[in-house]
């Protein structure tokens, strides 16, 4: 690039700071900062702590992959219900989900969204972002064969009841729930065997929590990284997950299903959903299988660095990522082991949550002493 004076015009000092960067954290902030980086350099202080904040994020690793911006219902077919799918799985996370999604598919008159078991389309700030990329997961179903996503982003979301409804206002809904105090140890390990936690002891990342509501969201609000998978605590209280639901649908289209109720009872359960789907209640030619046990990383910063580092450097080298990540995770894995939450944790987070059991206990209509 000349000035007209046969002399390379400096690069502004803001472009420079971007180039130093890896190549995707680069694609990253230029994705954020768009058209505006050479704004920047006109001392424009929105853009300024824009950019500020987005290279610290990036710097300190809490980024963990770009997110596109998305405006509530912008360019979408989420009013299109002939196309939507007819049922949703929307979690809890960590209650059985992925499992059911696996146990269903097998079924000759389901088609589970494949190869993307979460796509989280009707997540407004998070999943894929085209209708067409979201449709590629139902490419193999075939006709007649009832259409199923199980996103778990669809509980936590507080829009996405809205938007379900207004895609599909006849979709059937299921909703896995749990212990509230084993889910939330759950899902910490699992964010730490995905590589996504940096923080070692439970009770550390329950102290944290407070701060991280607002850690991973930019300066205008927009999501640098799914913010409810962190909140261990405040994604278990159900109560009003579960209300934004029957407020947007009607009961009979809803089934919750306890999570100790399942893995105790598998046939009652696979019976109501054949029932609640409207297909014949017959057995299932298979039983549940336990999926995504979650272990403890022998090194989480090895776990870290292969999720956030290797992982999206084979991909942009065209390597086998899925498999190489695989086989050297499995490796950091110690799985002699299985581990539990502490009683006395436990104990004291069933004490939290008691209010919210008893409200989510009376809003369903039926006690839950199993989780007492």
């Amino acid at each position: 690039m000349s000035n007209g004076k046969g002399r390379a015009t400096p690069r502004p000092l803001v472009q420079k700071q971007v180039d130093y960067l890896p190549c995707r954290k680069r694609r990253f902030l230029r994705r954020q900062i768009g058209t505006h980086l050479t704004d920047l350099e006109h001392h424009d202080p929105e853009k300024k702590s824009a950019f500020a904040f987005t290279l610290h994020m990036t710097a300190t690793g809490y980024i963990v992959r770009p997110v596109r911006k998305r405006k509530f219902l912008a360019g979408k077919d989420y009013d299109s219900a002939n196309l939507a799918p007819d049922f949703f799985i929307v979690g809890a996370a960590r209650c059985g989900t992925t499992s059911l999604h696996s146990w269903l598919n097998r079924h000759p008159a389901i088609q589970m969204t494949n190869p993307d078991k979460e796509p989280g389309y009707y997540c407004d700030f998070w999943g894929v972002e085209t209708f067409a990329e979201y449709r590629r997961n139902f490419g193999g179903a075939g006709k007649g064969q009832l259409l199923g996503d199980a996103s778990t982003h669809y509980m936590t979301s507080p829009n996405t009841p809205a938007i379900l409804r207004k895609a599909n206002p006849d979709a059937r809904i299921i909703i896995n729930l749990r212990n509230p105090a084993d889910r939330a140890f759950s899902l910490f390990r699992f964010m730490q065997c995905q590589g996504y936690e940096n923080i070692e002891d439970f009770d550390e990342a329950l102290e944290a929590e407070p701060e991280r509501r607002t850690r991973f969201l930019g300066p205008g609000g927009e999501a640098i990284t799914y913010p409810y998978n962190y909140l261990y605590f405040q994604t278990g209280l159900y109560h009003e997950q579960l209300q934004r639901f029957f407020q947007s649908f009607p009961r009979p289209q809803i089934l919750v299903i306890i999570f100790e109720e399942m893995i105790r009872d598998q046939m009652t359960t696979y019976k109501r959903i054949m029932e609640h789907l409207g297909l014949p209640s017959e057995e299932p030619t298979d039983s549940l299988l336990p999926m995504n046990g979650s272990w403890k990383p022998r090194s989480l910063m090895l776990q870290n660095l292969l999720k956030q580092k290797l992982f999206p450097l084979c991909q942009s080298l065209r390597l086998p990522h899925h498999k190489i990540y695989r086989t050297l995770s499995n490796l950091n894995m110690d799985d002699s082991i299985k581990s539990k939450i502490s009683p006395a944790t436990r104990q004291r987070l069933l004490e939290t949550y008691r209010e919210d059991i008893d409200a989510t206990a009376k809003l369903l209509g039926r006690p839950l002493d199993v989780w007492r």
